[in-house]
């Protein structure tokens, strides 16, 4: 009897949404700091009224395509198993 073989599926993200998530977390942390540690991290020509809020809302825009790729390879893997 041949032993069962088990071939590991890796997930392979794509690297311009790896770049996107780096920025956008870079992003992110800059306007939660700026909204919530009262910190001037941006410089005062970049600022606006809410600016800090935006920043945190474009820093999760620029992590969507990742994480759905993260969830498309998920589902494909739920699937794989369930024909298995």
């Amino acid at each position: 009897m041949e032993p069962e073989t088990h071939h590991e599926i890796r997930y392979k993200p794509n690297p311009i949404y790896v770049v996107l998530e780096i920025i956008g977390s870079i992003i992110m942390g800059i306007g939660l700091a700026d909204a919530l540690a009262n910190t001037s991290i941006t410089p005062q020509i970049l600022r606006f009224e809410n600016y800090a809020w935006y920043m945190v809302g474009i820093g999760f825009l620029l992590g969507v395509p990742h994480l759905n790729g993260l969830i498309r390879f998920g589902k494909s893997m739920k699937e794989k198993n369930a024909n298995i």
